[in-house]
């Protein structure tokens, strides 16, 4: 689709400017970091086309770029994938409509994340914790879907209207933890961080379905 041909060309060309940009700047410093998410989604009141919703284990990876790093503070620019999504479970009837059994019915919901990071951080010679704010926009790649079950046939073509239908474009706000290392191996700190992603936005309202997007990250990180 061209949104994602797009979305993927603008997300090469901000890594290949955040790698020339790093070597002309003594004090700034690039960044990569990945791990694991654990995402769900929210659904309004009105209707909920997803009963008993649970949490869905995704990965993300992002490359950063300080613009700015003071002794207790930092603003970094950054980017990656992120995938998101949810499961539930999905009770499956006979002619008769009877219960027969159950699926598990996974949605992968992927992601092109780009980022203004602020960290608060407390320096110190090999531990310096932070705090950080993260103001994000996700562009859409689209989605995916997984089955698992005794009946996996019966839902080989369905595509869910909802989930085909999401916005290209979502807004949230990552709050976040972590610590900075120094010193386990020379001139590159090493980080951890949690991470909590809510949409501040609806990334669907039609139909009496308001769905959002909520993520925890848990990332592990290099700066060079």
């Amino acid at each position: 689709m061209k949104t994602t041909k797009k979305t993927i060309t603008f997300f090469l060309f901000v890594l290949t400017f955040l790698t020339v940009t790093e070597s002309f700047c003594q004090f700034q410093k690039f960044g990569i970091k990945a791990g694991l998410n654990f995402s769900s989604v929210s659904i309004g009141e009105e209707f909920d086309p997803y009963p008993g919703k649970e949490n869905k284990l995704g990965f993300n990876i992002f490359a950063s770029y300080d613009l700015l790093n003071l002794k207790n503070l930092s603003l970094s620019a950054e980017t990656g994938y992120i995938q998101k999504g949810f499961k539930y479970k999905a009770v499956v009837t006979n002619a008769f409509g009877e219960i027969i059994g159950e699926e598990t019915i996974e949605h992968k919901l992927n992601y092109l994340d780009l980022s203004v990071n602020a960290k608060f951080m407390l320096r110190y010679k090999s531990v310096s914790p932070y705090i950080s704010i993260t103001p994000t926009a996700g562009f859409f790649l689209g989605n995916s879907m997984n089955i698992s079950g005794a009946f996996d046939s019966l839902f080989q073509n369905y595509k869910d209207p909802v989930l085909d239908s999401l916005n290209s474009v979502s807004f949230g706000i990552k709050l976040g933890a972590g610590v900075e290392l120094s010193g386990l191996i020379k001139k590159v700190p090493l980080t951890f961080e949690v991470r909590y992603n809510p949409d501040i936005i609806k990334s669907y309202d039609n139909y009496g379905v308001k769905l959002k997007n909520n993520t925890i990250e848990i990332n592990l990180g290099a700066k060079f």
